[in-house]
């Protein structure tokens, strides 16, 4: 993501890729594997919205872009 939540957490949802460094022969068979890593895979998020919170919210913001933070609705 762009902004927001994603923007956030990016380094942990994106995980880490993995790689081999391989021997081949001459017509690119693999004959030995030299070196592996292997991929780290994101860690997940989970959100949670209220729906009526969420529409008081956009009520309140009356098709205007904005934020808004609500600290133990």
């Amino acid at each position: 993501g762009k902004t927001g939540i994603e923007r956030f957490y990016e380094p942990d949802l994106h995980g880490q890729v993995g790689y081999e460094e391989v021997e081949t022969n001459a017509r690119g068979r693999v004959l030995r594997v030299l070196k592996r890593t292997d991929p780290i895979p994101g860690k997940d998020i989970v959100l949670s919205l209220d729906i009526n919170l969420q529409e008081a919210a956009e009520a309140a913001l009356g098709g205007r872009r904005g934020a808004v933070v609500a600290l133990d609705p």
